[in-house]
């Protein structure tokens, strides 16, 4: 199983990002929070599984507008019109 969101930098996926609270010395609010990856502290979003092959995407794909289904850049090709289908 996969977690609800996958990292941007190192690609693992996790369900709780981790939380941490910046206090620039200060004793009192406002304080800044912050949110990242558990295992690098990097960006994160939201897990998408590719509909082909069931894996998290964590680079590029492509999602079919019609059916909404979404493809890892492992499960589609890109061709131009008149290349061979081989």
């Amino acid at each position: 199983m996969y977690g609800e969101y996958t990292c941007l930098d190192c690609g693992k996926t996790f369900d709780d990002p981790k939380r941490w609270e910046e206090r620039h010395g200060l004793d009192s609010p406002p304080y800044e929070d912050f949110s990242g990856c558990p295992y690098c502290g990097g960006a994160y979003t939201r897990t998408i599984l590719c509909d082909a092959c069931g894996e998290p995407i964590v680079g590029d794909y492509v999602k079919i507008q019609t059916t909404g289904d979404c493809y890892c850049d492992e499960c589609f090709m890109m061709k131009s019109l008149g290349e061979d289908d081989s």
